[in-house]
C-alpha cells in the first residue's frame, strides 16, 4: 500500500508512506519519506494503517476498478452515494456553536482503536498518538453570564470582570507591553493588544450616536478585512528610511511600542517614535501620484502639515 500523508507540523509537505503486508493483514514492513520513517519508526505509517482500518470497518472503501471485469481504467471517485435532502443540514452554524457532540465522538474513536489491528501502536508511551489517545478530553462547558446595565464602569459584572482581567494594567505591565510591542505591525502582541482598546487609528471609526449599531465596527475592529495595499506597503518599507534620514540630521529617535493611557486604559496609541526626548514622531510616506515635489504635496492641503524653516543644530 502507498499513500501521501500530510505532516501535522509542516502542513505544506506531503510524506510518501509505504506499507508491506500479507493477505491476512499482518504488517511486514513500513516506510515513510520523513526523517523518522527512515528509521522505521513513524506515526505517518500508523496514520495510513488507521485510515485503512477505519475505511474497511465502516464500508467506505467502495468498489475498486479491479473488483469487476472490464472496469480496469475506471476510477473510484464516484463510489460515494449522495445523501437524501432530508438528511442534509442546510443551516450555517453560528460562531462558537457546538456542531458535534465531542464526548460521543471521542468514545467512538477509542472504541474503534481498541478493536482494530493497530491498537498496539497507541500503547507506545512517549509518542504523539499515545498522548492524544490517553489525554483528558477538552471541556466545552462555558458558563454564560448575562450582561447587566451599562450605567458605570462597574455596573455590569461581566464587562467589569473582562476589564480587570484583560485591559487594566499596572505600571509594570504597561511598561512590559510598550517594550514587547516595539515591532508594532510585525508584533503579534501588538496586534492582539489593539483589539482590546480604542487606538488613535480607530478612534474616528467609533460610532458616536446611541442609535447607531456598533456591530459592524466591532466586527471590523476584532477581525479586520483590510490586509494592506500598495500605499501601506510603501509606508512600511520607507518608514525606516525616513527615520534613518532624521537621525543623519542629528536627531535622536527612540523607537516605541504601544502606550496605554493611565486614566483610561481602554485607550492606546502607538507613535512611530519619540524625537529628541520631547516630541512625538509620526512618519508619513505618501506615494507620489498627483505631485512631484514635497512643496506641491504640502500646498495641496490634503495633509495637516506645515513646513518648518531649516534650523542650524548646535551643541
Amino acid at each position: 500500500m502507498r499513500a501521501e500523508v500530510r505532516s501535522s507540523q509542516t502542513v505544506s509537505r506531503m510524506n510518501s508512506v509505504y506499507v508491506h503486508s500479507t493477505q491476512d493483514g499482518t504488517v511486514i514492513n513500513g516506510w515513510c519519506s520523513c526523517m523518522a520513517g527512515r528509521c522505521h519508526s513513524c506515526s505517518h505509517v500508523g496514520a495510513l494503517l488507521w485510515k485503512l482500518e477505519h475505511a474497511v470497518r465502516n464500508s467506505l472503501t467502495g468498489i475498486a476498478c479491479t473488483d469487476e471485469s472490464a472496469q480496469w481504467n475506471k476510477g473510484t471517485t464516484r463510489n460515494v452515494e449522495p445523501k437524501a435532502l432530508s438528511n442534509i443540514t442546510f443551516k450555517k452554524p453560528k460562531v462558537g456553536e457546538t456542531v458535534m457532540e465531542m464526548m460521543r465522538i471521542i468514545c467512538e474513536f477509542k472504541a474503534a482503536i481498541k478493536n482494530s489491528a493497530i491498537a498496539k501502536l497507541f500503547d507506545i508511551k512517549g509518542t504523539t498518538v499515545y498522548k492524544s489517545f490517553t489525554c483528558t478530553p477538552l471541556s466545552n462547558v462555558i458558563i454564560q453570564e448575562e450582561h447587566g446595565e451599562h450605567i458605570s464602569g462597574s455596573s455590569c459584572r461581566k464587562c467589569y470582570a473582562f476589564f480587570n482581567k484583560y485591559i487594566e494594567l499596572n505600571d509594570t505591565k504597561r511598561k512590559n507591553l510598550e517594550l514587547g510591542t516595539q515591532g508594532q505591525s510585525s508584533s503579534v502582541l501588538w496586534k492582539d493588544a489593539r483589539k482590546l482598546r480604542i487606538t488613535a487609528s480607530s478612534a474616528t471609526k467609533v460610532p458616536i450616536k446611541d442609535t447607531t449599531d456598533a456591530t459592524s465596527f466591532i466586527r471590523e475592529h476584532l477581525h479586520p478585512k483590510f490586509t494592506g495595499n500598495k500605499y501601506t506597503r510603501h509606508g512600511t518599507q520607507q518608514k525606516p528610511v525616513a527615520k534613518d534620514h532624521l537621525r543623519s540630521l542629528g536627531n535622536i529617535i527612540l523607537d516605541t511600542g504601544m502606550y496605554v493611557s493611565i486614566e483610561e486604559q481602554w485607550l492606546s496609541s502607538s507613535p512611530d517614535g519619540i524625537l529628541n526626548g520631547d516630541t512625538l514622531l509620526e512618519v508619513k510616506c505618501p506615494v507620489p501620484t498627483k505631485w512631484n515635489t514635497l512643496e506641491e504635496l504640502i500646498n495641496g492641503g490634503k495633509y495637516d502639515v506645515i513646513k518648518i524653516p531649516r534650523r542650524t543644530l548646535s551643541n
